[in-house]
């Protein structure tokens, strides 16, 4: 028994040392040495079965769709160009690849590893996804884009610490439905500013047309200043969804976020979701600015702060569901354009307070729990509190 025992880890650990070593596979590609990506095989090798690539044969082509890739160590390989392919992409610890101009895309149909360093802080590649992938790795990834090119549902999963570059920096849906964006626990997705997340694929502002399912979850950390044009748009057109998920222990530091674009948005198009241990912070880097979220419904049962007074200029509210122990404050000037919901927790407005009608009004759950405070600001002579039922 002893002896088969140890048989049998000697032969999990040679396992575990061969997966080490001999991660490529018959067939793929390796940098052959510093330069170009190229539009033919000169600067590619192609595996055999050697982990050194000693038994590499010269490649013809470069890697294709069905093509895995890797940088290998020592080597910088430079994207002179855009349309550059492969299957899973591995940029090997002491390895590069960079481009020589932001936007120059790289299309996979599989995993990006990063051990290496993919982009720089002057000229960053456009990635985008055929198919379902994860970003991961040790090293450093700069990047302009992130987006799927099919509507085959992709969900792009990132697992390490990365970072737009440019003012035109942005993660979309590229005209193509059903896209997920997921950040990892423990991971940040940083965008510069005037960097955004948006349906459209023109700026945060930019109207939806022709409108796709778009999901942003959250477990790890996502910073997005303002700027012109930055932040978070979730509007959508009729008949998609806009989704932001905020989960237990997920961050999402934005300068804007927004519901809402001319005329297209939907009541019922966008969710904006914070889970209990989740957090929302607005804040800004440059003038206050109206945040309108007259479209979408927010449930929030974890944290959400819209700021220190001067944040926004103005917050405009939809349908919104309070449903923790610590409760929300808006300290700018806050309109109500649907139902403010207590289920738990209190509502505080630390300056004016507009827009109660007979369809916009705080209101408390059938248990009356939660509590409403609207402090008037010294000076004011008249402020009005909406708060009713469904008969207002």
């Amino acid at each position: 028994m002893k002896k088969l025992r140890l048989l049998f880890l000697s032969l999990i650990i040679i396992g575990s040392i061969s997966f080490k070593v001999f991660a490529q596979v018959s067939g793929d590609y390796g940098s052959k040495a510093t330069g170009n990506w190229g539009t033919d095989g000169t600067n590619w090798l192609i595996f055999g079965s050697l982990a050194d690539w000693s038994d590499a044969t010269q490649a013809t082509l470069v890697p294709g769709n069905g093509n895995n890739v890797w940088i290998r160590n020592g080597h910088t390989v430079t994207m002179e160009a855009s349309s550059k392919r492969g299957k899973n992409l591995t940029i090997v610890s002491g390895g590069k690849l960079l481009t020589s101009a932001s936007g120059n895309s790289l299309t996979l149909n599989g995993d990006l590893t990063i051990d290496g360093t993919c982009g720089s802080l002057t000229a960053a590649p456009t990635v985008q996804f055929a198919a379902s992938g994860t970003i991961s790795g040790s090293g450093t990834f700069y990047f302009s884009k992130i987006r799927p090119t099919t509507n085959t549902n992709v969900k792009v999963t990132v697992n390490m610490n990365v970072t737009g570059v440019g003012s035109g920096s942005f993660i979309n849906c590229n005209s193509l439905n059903n896209f997920t964006l997921e950040v990892s626990a423990t991971k940040t997705l940083t965008l510069p500013l005037g960097g955004y997340f948006g349906v459209s694929s023109a700026s945060a502002l930019n109207d939806p047309s022709p409108g796709e399912n778009f999901t942003i979850n959250v477990y790890g950390t996502i910073n997005t200043p303002c700027g012109t044009g930055g932040g978070i748009n979730l509007a959508n057109a009729t008949g998609f969804l806009s989704t932001l998920n905020v989960y237990n222990g997920g961050i999402v530091n934005t300068g804007r976020l927004s519901a809402i674009a001319t005329g297209l948005a939907d009541a019922n198009a966008i969710n904006i979701n914070i889970n209990n241990g989740g957090t929302i912070n607005l804040t800004t880097a440059t003038a206050p600015i109206s945040e309108d979220m007259t479209k979408a419904t927010m449930n929030i049962q974890g944290a959400f702060n819209p700021g220190v007074a001067g944040t926004m200029s103005s917050v405009t509210l939809g349908k919104v569901i309070v449903n923790n122990g610590t409760g929300v404050t808006f300290n700018d000037p806050t309109t109500l354009a649907g139902l403010v919901i207590l289920t738990s927790g209190n509502i505080t407005f630390n300056n004016t307070l507009s827009g109660g009608s007979a369809t916009s009004y705080i209101v408390f759950d059938a248990a009356g729990n939660g509590s409403v405070a609207l402090n008037v600001p010294a000076g004011t002579s008249l402020l009005s509190l909406p708060v009713g039922t469904a008969a207002y």
